[in-house]
């Protein structure tokens, strides 16, 4: 258990959506996305200001375009991201047409630009090669002004190796950036990391935290974001 986490008083919170939560047998998780919308209704009823940013990730389609290319030779990482931000800007839009009249009517990609709208949601999609969604919700906790970034995944906990490939794992409750980043290596394209090791280097150089909790626990989720105790890990 994590106790007491802090959120920042300008109360903007900064969601970075992953793809690992919104697909389900490999198909979009619209079930998912609904509860998702009614989730951040909530939010938004509890508070008269402040905002919602999600940044929406790539997920197990951006995976399977990006291997079926190194299949065919394609080497240039770059390249390989590149289509990768495709599948994200796809989904982002999916997840803005579920938002509809909810949310900036547009997907915005550039995460230091903040768009002028009185609408409190507002959704990210890709950026440039060579940066991920974490990157995006990292970057847009840095200028909205918040120092929390919530990773919303399919697991409850960082761990030391991956809990589906390995039958005995430790879970990492707390750590620190530099031994997270120890922990992750290298970027490469489609690598599906808790937290990928571009935005873990921008997060350590701007202070910024980030809480890794599955995302599909609605009231694990509520609980953390109103400071109380909750199933989660903390990288700071």
């Amino acid at each position: 258990m994590i106790k007491k986490i802090k959120i920042n008083p300008q109360k903007n919170f900064v969601f970075s959506l992953g793809g690992s939560v919104l697909f389900k047998k490999n198909k979009f998780d619209l079930d998912y996305l609904n509860s998702f919308l009614k989730f951040v209704k909530g939010l938004l009823n509890e508070r008269k200001n402040g905002k919602i940013i999600i940044s929406v990730g790539g997920g197990v389609f951006a995976r399977e375009y990006i291997n079926a290319l190194r299949s065919l030779g394609i080497k240039d990482e770059f390249f390989l991201d590149r289509l990768g931000l495709r599948v994200v800007d796809l989904n982002a839009f999916l997840v803005l047409e579920a938002f509809k009249g909810l949310a900036y009517e547009k997907v915005v990609k550039n995460p230091f630009y903040i768009p002028k709208t009185n609408k409190r949601v507002i959704i990210y999609g890709g950026f440039k090669p060579g940066f991920s969604s974490d990157y995006v919700a990292s970057a847009c906790a840095k200028v909205y002004n918040t120092n929390i970034v919530f990773n919303l995944t399919n697991v409850r906990f960082l761990y030391d190796r991956d809990p589906k490939k390995f039958r005995k794992v430790k879970v990492i409750v707390k750590t620190s950036w530099k031994d997270f980043i120890d922990l992750a290596g290298e970027f490469t394209a489609g690598k599906n990391f808790p937290f990928d090791p571009v935005a873990s280097r921008f997060c350590q150089k701007n202070n910024l935290k980030v809480v890794i909790l599955d995302g599909r626990d609605f009231s694990n989720l509520r609980n953390a974001i109103h400071g109380k105790s909750f199933e989660g890990s903390l990288i700071y």
